[in-house]
């Protein structure tokens, strides 16, 4: 799998009911700051937190979309009514589990958003992400968009949000 794209999704079970976690991110020894995404040049060190919690769990999962399948929203220039809007195409998501950053204690959920937050568009903005560049500069930011599956016909929101693009 390539590193350049990768939507993160935790799972943080504490002494509290139902809840949203707040995920804090940190590139290099720079200030944290709470948003959705982050652009860490590939070669900079990423450093991710929440809340400490007492009897707390803490699971990290990766989010990825299945790009070895072409999506599209709209019929392809060869199909019947070529171009003709079809909706929104279906992208598939895999949730895979970062074991090693796991802690091991008992409690409640609470819980980032991840794949159940989609909707008919595609994953939630609301997911964090982190695009990782390969350089600086305008080119550097066209590379955050390797692993973002092809999708035909995509909106400007799908393309915005790393949904898809093509």
């Amino acid at each position: 799998m390539n590193p350049f794209f990768i939507a993160l999704s935790l799972i943080f079970i504490a002494n509290s009911s139902f809840a949203t976690v707040i995920i804090q991110s940190r590139i290099d020894e720079r200030t944290w700051k709470i948003s959705q995404a982050i652009y860490p040049l590939k070669e900079q060190q990423i450093h991710l937190s929440v809340k400490k919690t007492p009897k707390a769990i803490i699971r990290w999962y990766q989010i990825f979309p299945d790009t070895s399948k072409i999506y599209k929203n709209a019929n392809h220039p060869w199909e019947k009514n070529p171009y003709q809007w079809v909706g929104f195409g279906q992208i598939d998501y895999e949730r895979q589990e970062l074991t090693h950053f796991r802690n091991q204690k008992n409690g409640h959920i609470q819980k980032s958003p991840g794949i159940k937050d989609s909707n008919e568009r595609g994953l939630s903005p609301k997911v964090f992400r982190i695009s990782i560049r390969n350089g600086k500069g305008y080119i550097g930011y066209l590379t955050t968009f390797f692993n973002v599956p092809g999708l035909f016909g995509s909106t400007t929101y799908q393309s915005r949000h790393y949904i898809g693009g093509g």
